[in-house]
């Protein structure tokens, strides 16, 4: 199967919604947001982050589209705090489609912009005990920053904050 990685589009918050309620339903331990809250989100939302994401460097949204169908996504954000980092969210890879280099590229298409558009590092949350991700973000060059917290949807689950410096040449 061809997965085409793109930039999402001012008009595809429907788009913007499935997925994200796709990636809640598929696993809800990797997202401080949760499935009830986030469907309760009216259509307007979506059309605004949808909006947003697609242009410019604050922010920004990509999909995996394959024959039509979302089939992974990953975001970033430039904090308000902090113009030279963007945060990493909401990556997430269809469970059929896992340990193919999806992930991968997604991400490193996310890195890519936020360097593209002047962060000095990226960052992200991920929880300890999802060994797969952390894997794959320390391949990409992140590195565990010491910071933890508890989980914003579980707080029996902890989390820790991974930083990769846009300097860092990328692994292999």
């Amino acid at each position: 199967m061809r997965v085409e990685i793109r930039r999402i589009r001012a008009d595809e918050g429907p788009v913007l919604m499935r997925v994200r309620l796709l990636s809640l339903l598929d696993a809800p331990y990797a997202f401080g947001a949760t499935y009830t809250d986030t469907i309760q989100r009216p259509a307007e939302h979506w059309a605004k982050r949808a909006e947003t994401a697609s242009a410019g460097g604050t922010s920004a949204v990509y999909l995996g589209m394959a024959d039509g169908s979302p089939v992974a996504i990953a975001g970033a954000f430039q904090p308000e705090d902090d113009p030279d980092c963007r945060h990493v969210f909401g990556v997430w890879v269809e469970p059929a489609l896992r340990g193919q280099g999806l992930g991968r590229r997604i991400v490193e298409t996310v890195v890519s912009w936020a360097e593209g558009v002047g962060a000095t590092r990226t960052e992200l949350w991920v929880t300890e005990a999802n060994t797969p991700a952390v894997e794959l973000y320390e391949a990409l060059g992140f590195e565990d920053s010491g910071q933890r917290q508890a989980h914003p949807s579980d707080p029996t689950v902890m989390e820790r904050k991974l930083v990769r410096r846009a300097d860092r040449a990328r692994s292999a």
